[in-house]
């Protein structure tokens, strides 16, 4: 596993340049908290990086083949179980009794084989973010997954996160600090184009 290196991105959306010159280091099997304000291109640059948008300039190196995301939006199959959603994207890999039991770790007792359309929302930010992390990818991208969840909540599903991410490179976006040191992350923090 090799830090992932990103030099001197560019991105414009029509006349609105959103990255300029962006560059940074993201440490291998280490957590990077990507901070600043709304409009700084934070969710554009994972965007970049999962494959979802072309830069206009720059490189990335050291993208590993696999990688694992939580969106802003949860983009569960809503028709699905929970255990379905997570089997989705893990295959025959685990067993559904190890599914259960980190759907369980992030406070979802009881709910894991009903359709998540009947689940509340900070549910299923919690489905989304253990399909995240039980999917393996070498490079997790976390974009502002603790989005919805009280304070408690909050730290427990944190806590059970960086307990089961041990060693993968994680890329995370917040607006809140607090997350951060959750997280225990390293703060890397992206400014407004003027």
């Amino acid at each position: 596993m090799k830090d992932v290196l990103v030099q001197g991105l560019y991105k414009n959306f029509g006349e609105k340049q959103v990255l300029a010159d962006f560059s940074a280091v993201f440490p291998a099997g280490r957590v990077t908290c990507v901070m600043g304000p709304s409009g700084c291109g934070k969710t554009t640059l994972l965007n970049i990086l999962l494959g979802l948008e072309r830069a206009d300039q720059g490189t990335i190196e050291n993208l590993p083949p696999r990688i694992s995301a939580v969106f802003q939006e949860e983009r569960l199959c809503e028709d699905f179980s929970a255990v379905t959603n997570v089997r989705l994207v893990t295959g025959k890999v685990l067993r559904d009794e190890e599914i259960v039991e980190c759907l369980e770790a992030f406070g979802l007792a009881g709910s894991t084989h009903v359709p998540v359309r009947e689940l509340s929302g900070g549910m299923k930010r919690r489905v989304a973010i253990a399909r995240a992390v039980l999917a393996e990818g070498e490079l997790l991208i976390l974009d502002e997954p603790f989005k919805g969840l009280d304070e408690t909540t909050r730290k427990t599903v944190a806590a059970e996160v960086k307990r089961r991410i041990q060693g993968r490179t994680v890329i995370m976006v917040t607006h809140d600090a607090d997350e951060a040191l959750l997280m225990d992350a390293e703060v890397l923090e992206m400014r407004t184009l003027v």
